[in-house]
């Protein structure tokens, strides 16, 4: 052990900080990937419970009907916008992570 250290501060002092920005960056592809993930969202929640990705196919309607094109744009616009504010937020990370092993100053 590195001076007296136990195996948690090490874990703590050491090891995290190397790998935090890979884990920042898997988080974020995690979010982004699960949250579009259309067709595990279709088949098991059924009429009651809906994904909101999955509500926007039930508006584009039938050839006699039409599609509600403006209701779909709200919609996805409304879907979008957690998952912009989110990169926004993890911007500095997805920065930090792609830098980490570049440039050593």
């Amino acid at each position: 052990m590195v001076d007296g250290c136990g195996l948690w501060k090490l874990f703590w002092s050491i090891s995290l900080p190397v790998v935090r920005p890979g884990l920042n960056a898997l988080a974020i592809l995690v979010f982004i990937m699960s949250w579009n993930e259309y067709l595990f969202a279709l088949f098991p929640a059924g009429s009651y419970a809906q994904a909101l990705t999955v509500g926007i196919t039930r508006l584009m309607g039938g050839v006699e009907a039409g599609a509600q094109y403006g209701v779909i744009a709200a919609y996805a616009s409304l879907i979008m916008l957690p998952v912009i504010i989110f990169a926004l937020v993890a911007n500095r990370y997805i920065v930090t992570g792609m830098t980490a092993g570049a440039v050593k100053g």
